[in-house]
């Protein structure tokens, strides 16, 4: 399958919220699927827990192949694992569940090495990927449930508890993952979601897990960690190696990932020999993606740590993005911007004519930040990122005559950004004194439209007019993650403008430059 990204990401935004945990405000009762023999499993104290209840229904979402990624990974196109902070939210009834901060440093332990490659006390596994992700403790916040806050405690997914204790207790869901422990209902041991529902209901994003699956918990042979190590897969975009069953092409069936062999049923133990799909190998049931137990879990394969980097570059890419900088909305009431409201005047260009220097709307309440000593410490603890790799999707709008920028000229454009985002000048020299945001831009897709018929006007487009409205609509490219590089010749002799950060959640297909 040779896609390019941004017709993948357009394939992809089609099914955004078709998969995942159900939506606020549309709960969902998933007992017939979840509790059912293949799904239950015996814990040593006699209790039968169930594994996971991670919603994989509707339509699957797809990856290019793994030659593919690592291209774009070798091109910069695509980040290659990256750190992750977690957010743990810890929900606890009386004295049950509230668990230590040597708990969640254990947890934070086996996440670690499991995603390097290694098993839980830290030995190399042969075979085993080493993704790439790290996964720092950020906050911690501890709820006792009680009162109206009581059925927190004993959540399941797409009830009224979960969706009212995430809205409560969620925290920088773009930028980090939100774990909850808890005690989930029905003997859940976990669950989550995945990268492509983050963008249609970022409140329920994140992984619930059973807080005695934790390392030295009590629901033997399910407490190493494991079920962390699971429930964050599916967060980073994997799917349960034995969804879609046996299947012969592996980039459409199954779990779409080539080196995962195709596997009929869930795995429950460490059964040796099981091959439940003629042909394909023995089943991966070593697999942190399978239902095995705790201890028979060894590896994440080169095909799923791909897998991953896409999906996680593709729809979390605030989230665990590569270092790569150099170490050394418009206001929709104002119809079409009458010319009065640039009223910081014009300037003038070499040639005699008048332009204004910029058309961004800075109406409303002002948007305040910590002060700068405690966003450094915020950074310290890393609950805040420094800095990150932005792609950047340009949209080429031209006419017959004018516009239709080269691809040099967008690289050229790249180019100025990241030198003065680095605290250089144009050509590349450092600048005393000038700061290293950390900020770095690549050029990740490019899309061109020749204006012409009811598209005429995108080309003279002004802020908060209906011609932005509509050309920014039909050419938006994965607004959360990304960022929306429009060029054109705007009316009244506009040079540019912008939306902010707050803006986004409100209004995402505006979001922007032009």
């Amino acid at each position: 399958m040779k896609k390019s990204i941004p017709s993948l990401i357009a394939l992809f935004v089609l099914f955004l919220g078709s998969v995942g945990v159900a939506l606020a405000g549309q709960p969902m009762s998933f007992d017939d699927r979840w509790m059912n023999n293949d799904n239950a499993r015996n814990s040593d104290n006699g209790d039968v827990v169930y594994r996971c209840a991670t919603d994989e229904r509707g339509n699957k979402f797809q990856a290019p192949d793994e030659d593919q990624i690592r291209q774009w990974i070798s091109e910069n196109r695509v980040a290659a694992g990256g750190v992750i902070t977690v957010n743990f939210h810890v929900i606890y009834s009386g004295t049950a569940g509230n668990v230590s901060n040597a708990d969640l440093d254990a947890q934070i332990l086996v996440m670690n090495r499991n995603y390097a490659g290694k098993d839980y006390n830290g030995n190399t596994v042969a075979g085993a990927a080493n993704t790439g992700y790290t996964f720092v403790r950020g906050s911690t916040d501890r709820t006792n449930a009680t009162g109206n806050k009581k059925n927190w405690f004993t959540m399941t997914p797409g009830g009224s508890a979960e969706r009212n204790a995430k809205t409560a207790l969620v925290t920088n869901p773009t930028g980090s993952l939100n774990f909850y422990t808890c005690k989930p209902g029905q003997n859940l041991l976990g669950w989550a979601t995945f990268p492509w529902s983050l963008a249609g209901n970022p409140n329920m994003d994140g992984v619930v897990i059973h807080y005695q699956s934790l390392p030295n918990g009590t629901l033997a042979p399910y407490n190493l960690g494991g079920t962390a190590s699971h429930e964050v897969g599916h967060w980073i975009g994997l799917y349960h190696t034995f969804q879609g069953g046996c299947g012969t092409d592996c980039a459409t069936t199954g779990d779409l990932v080539c080196d995962t062999p195709a596997e009929a049923t869930a795995t429950s133990g460490c059964p040796t020999g099981k091959d439940t799909c003629a042909g394909t190998g023995l089943d991966p049931i070593h697999n942190y993606m399978d239902y095995s137990t705790d201890i028979c879990y060894t590896q994440f394969t080169t095909g799923q740590d791909a897998r991953a980097d896409f999906m996680m570059s593709t729809y979390r890419p605030v989230v665990g993005s590569a270092r790569l900088a150099d170490a050394t909305a418009a206001n929709p009431n104002k119809g079409n911007a009458p010319a009065d409201i640039f009223e910081m005047g014009a300037r003038k260009v070499d040639g005699g004519g008048d332009v204004y220097r910029c058309a961004t709307d800075e109406c409303g309440r002002k948007m305040e930040a910590p002060d700068q000593a405690q966003i450094d410490k915020w950074i310290s603890e890393n609950r805040i990122q420094a800095g990150g790799v932005i792609p950047v999707n340009f949209h080429i709008i031209y006419n017959s005559s004018e516009g239709n920028l080269t691809d040099a000229a967008l690289d050229a454009q790249i180019a100025v950004l990241n030198n003065n985002y680095a605290g250089k000048y144009y050509d590349g020299t450092l600048i005393f004194g000038a700061r290293n945001t950390g900020y770095t831009f690549f050029r990740n897709s490019v899309s061109r439209t020749l204006v012409s018929g009811n598209k005429k006007s995108w080309f003279t487009m002004t802020p908060g007019g209906s011609a932005e409205r509509n050309a920014k609509t039909a050419l938006v490219t994965n607004p959360t993650g990304s960022l929306n590089f429009y060029t054109c010749k705007p009316g009244q002799n506009l040079l540019g403008w912008a939306t902010f950060p707050w803006s986004l959640a409100g209004s995402p297909n505006m979001d922007g430059v032009v």
